[in-house]
């Protein structure tokens, strides 16, 4: 049984999430957390939010028995969403674009083990 999440309009950028989402992908779900719950960045934070979301919607809306160590993270997504422009000004009349980049979040969580890809 597989539950998902989808974490839209997160704000922080696609490069910075992918470093988070290459670790992940694959692992069981207990490992996974504590491992994120002991990095600093933005990123792990929202990834762990995400995860222990699905995971909730593993249990409750797909009514799963499975434990914590039981799940295995099956696929996990990241793609680029929105950006706000904003403008600097610089010298001499010129200015130059900021963009502060969105991504939305995607992830599947399985209770067994021979559908999780490697």
């Amino acid at each position: 049984m597989e539950a998902i999440c989808r974490a839209r309009y997160l704000k922080i950028s696609q490069k910075k999430m992918i470093r988070f989402i290459n670790v992940v992908r694959g692992r069981r779900l207990d490992l996974v957390l504590e491992y994120l719950d002991t990095l600093p960045h933005k990123g792990a934070k929202y990834l762990a939010k995400a995860l222990r979301s699905a995971y909730a919607n593993l249990v409750n809306n797909k009514g799963s028995k499975a434990k914590m160590n039981e799940v295995f993270v099956k696929d996990i997504a990241v793609n680029q969403a929105f950006s706000l422009k904003r403008v600097m000004p610089r010298a001499r009349g010129s200015a130059d674009v900021i963009r502060r980049r969105f991504c939305n979040l995607y992830v599947v969580v399985s209770d067994e083990v021979s559908s999780v890809k490697k």
